[in-house]
C-alpha cells in the first residue's frame, strides 16, 4: 500500500511497531499537513465482516495523531466490513477499503 502513495507522488511513511498512536501508514500534503492516517487491519478469516476493533482502532489514531481534517482509512484483507463499522466510520470523516478494492484504489 505504501508503494502504491510513493506511486501516486504521495508522502507516505510506515510507522514503528510500537508508540505509533494506532496509525500504521502517515500520508502527508507538500506543506507536510497529515491528510491521511492510514490503520490496516490482517484477519485469518477473510470471509467473515470486520467489526468492532477497526472502528476502536481509528478512533484512537484520530485522537492521538490530533489531525482533526485527516482521513481515517481502515484498509483490511477482509472481503468486507460489518454494516455498524461503515456507519461509524462515516462519523469519523473516515473511508474503508477491503481486500477486492485494493488494487483499483486511488488517493491522488
Amino acid at each position: 500500500m505504501r508503494d502504491q502513495l510513493i506511486a501516486e507522488g504521495l508522502s507516505a511513511n510506515l510507522t514503528e511497531r510500537t508508540g505509533d498512536g494506532g496509525a500504521d501508514i502517515i500520508v502527508k500534503d507538500e506543506l507536510g499537513e497529515i491528510i491521511y492516517l492510514i490503520q490496516c487491519k490482517h484477519t485469518a478469516k477473510i470471509e467473515m465482516p470486520i467489526d468492532a476493533g477497526l472502528v476502536q482502532d481509528a478512533k484512537r489514531v484520530r485522537e492521538n495523531w490530533r489531525a482533526d481534517t485527516a482521513v481515517v482509512i481502515g484498509v483490511s484483507n477482509a472481503k468486507r466490513f460489518a454494516p455498524r463499522v461503515v456507519e461509524e466510520f462515516r462519523n469519523i470523516i473516515g473511508r474503508l477499503i477491503a481486500r477486492d478494492e485494493l488494487a483499483r484504489v486511488r488517493f491522488s
